[in-house]
């Protein structure tokens, strides 16, 4: 297949199904429908790519080799090894390509169609979406009500088991009981503990009974 001039192979797809653990064992698929819609989504995301590639083509967009390489070498090294020798960390790191059926050139190839696909990003399509200034003022402008802070009020509560207890308790607090002791004696709310302040909430928000 061809997206505009560059083409989507048949070992391109075969890789995307493997690095998404689609494929069993020798390379044949578990279930058949999954691996229907795997394949799918896959060559989906090739197409992407390969559209992706082709506006930066057009754009003039370029990543050096060297670029390619210090990302290499960056991943390569930070490659998880026992033994902390970079010999060994090499072979393994080679191995676990060799596992997904990959090799570096490979994987170089791949992450330079990345970097490339991100610079093309940051220049021609990040920059032409970023909200101004102007942009933002204008939509406060026409929707004020984004702007405005929700009335907040500092609660403080007693909560009790039985009515019997809420009468008891009114009693106390009219005979001179302080708020904050009465809800550490008698509270079995969570807020007991902090003399019944249960911190702030947005008016309107709260139970009708707390309302």
């Amino acid at each position: 297949a061809w997206v505009g001039e560059i083409p989507i192979l048949r070992d391109d797809l075969a890789r995307a199904l493997r690095s998404s653990s689609v494929e069993g064992e020798n390379g044949i698929l578990e279930n058949e429908v999954a691996g229907s819609t795997e394949r799918q989504v896959a060559l989906d995301d090739l197409i992407n790519r390969k559209l992706l590639l082709l506006a930066a083509d057009r754009a003039h967009i370029a990543v050096g080799i060297d670029d390619v390489e210090r990302v290499f070498k960056r991943m390569r090294a930070g490659w998880p090894d026992e033994q902390t020798n970079d010999t060994c960390r090499d072979c393994v790191f080679e191995s676990e390509l060799s596992a997904q059926g990959a090799t570096s050139v490979e994987m170089k190839r791949t992450l330079r169609e990345l970097l490339t696909i991100r610079r093309y990003l940051v220049e021609h399509v990040y920059s032409r979406v970023a909200i101004t200034e102007v942009e933002i003022e204008a939509t406060l402008a026409a929707h004020p009500e984004i702007g405005e802070t929700p009335e907040q009020v500092r609660l403080s509560e007693i909560i009790v088991a039985t009515k019997l207890d809420a009468e008891t308790l009114r009693k106390e607090l009219i005979g001179g009981l302080r708020f904050e002791e009465g809800a550490t004696r008698h509270s079995v709310a969570p807020s007991a503990r902090a003399g019944g302040d249960a911190g702030w909430i947005v008016r309107g928000a709260a139970p009708a009974a707390v309302e």
